[in-house]
């Protein structure tokens, strides 16, 4: 996160969307059924219902939704 700040021109969309881009199918489906499935939760759910797809997402958002593995493979 602090190398994403100190960049000026980067918003933070683009490493997500990035990311996402680069996994395989398989990957990516596992991704996207790992956020979706906050969607019911009462302290992530808005977040969820907010930006609908993984690759559509703020990195600030994606990293308080994905598991500590997918932190990681990040």
């Amino acid at each position: 996160m602090r190398e994403v700040m100190r960049r000026e021109s980067e918003d933070g969309y683009s490493v997500v969307s990035g990311y996402m881009t680069g996994l395989n199918h398989a990957e990516r489906r596992r991704r996207e059924g790992e956020v979706r499935a906050l969607a019911p939760d009462a302290y992530c759910g808005d977040l969820v219902r907010k930006y609908t797809l993984p690759d559509q997402m703020p990195l600030r958002a994606f990293l308080e939704l994905v598991s500590f593995g997918t932190l990681i493979d990040l």
